[in-house]
Order: C-alpha cells, then sequence, then structure tokens
C-alpha cells in the first residue's frame, strides 16, 4: 500500500470561496459570522459560551493533530462565512473525516 500524502496546511482556492488555515488572527471573524442565529441548530453548542467555548475546543484539537480546520472565506467580499475541518484523522488508514462544517 502507498504512503498517504500528509495534510496539507495551505489556503485552498475555489471559484467562489477559500479555504484558509484557521489561526488566531481569524478569531474575530469566525466569532461574527458564528453570531447569525439558527446556525448551530443541529450541533450541540454551550447555550452561555456558545461558539467561542467551541472555539476554545477547536484550538485545541487543531494544537494536538486531531483536526485541521478551516474557516471559510467568501472571495467577492474577503468575509469569514463559516468554517469547515478534516478530523478523525487516521494516516496509517489513509482515512479522514470532514465535518463540524458550517456557514452563515
Amino acid at each position: 500500500m502507498n504512503t498517504p500524502e500528509p495534510l496539507s496546511r495551505e489556503t485552498l482556492h475555489g471559484r467562489f470561496i477559500a479555504l484558509e488555515p484557521v489561526s488566531p488572527e481569524h478569531e474575530p471573524g469566525l466569532l461574527t459570522a458564528a453570531a447569525a442565529p439558527g446556525i448551530f441548530t443541529h450541533i450541540p453548542m454551550d447555550p452561555v459560551e456558545g461558539f467561542a467555548g467551541r472555539l476554545a475546543w477547536l484550538k485545541a484539537e487543531n494544537a494536538r493533530g486531531a483536526m485541521l480546520s478551516y474557516v471559510v472565506r467568501h472571495i467577492a467580499d474577503g468575509a469569514i462565512v463559516g468554517s469547515t475541518s478534516y478530523l478523525a484523522i487516521a494516516p496509517a488508514h489513509a482515512k479522514v473525516e470532514i465535518g463540524f462544517t458550517w456557514y452563515r
């Protein structure tokens, strides 16, 4: 079996959006996008902490290599409109899940 390529922390460019690896400078934009009503209807979220509480978890999971998260940036206006992640990363099995995806 071939050895899988490691996941890249490069920005991915599409026609309408760019996926940028999450970094500290993205936090204000993520918090603004996450404040839109109804986004987290199907994602459990602490009603008091909201996404700010989940952001600490996301950063910790990325730091330990369990996730690779991206902000979703709308190219036309530069706004951060959401996030998506690679998770359950298992290089030995050439497996990764895509999830914790949301948009405003």
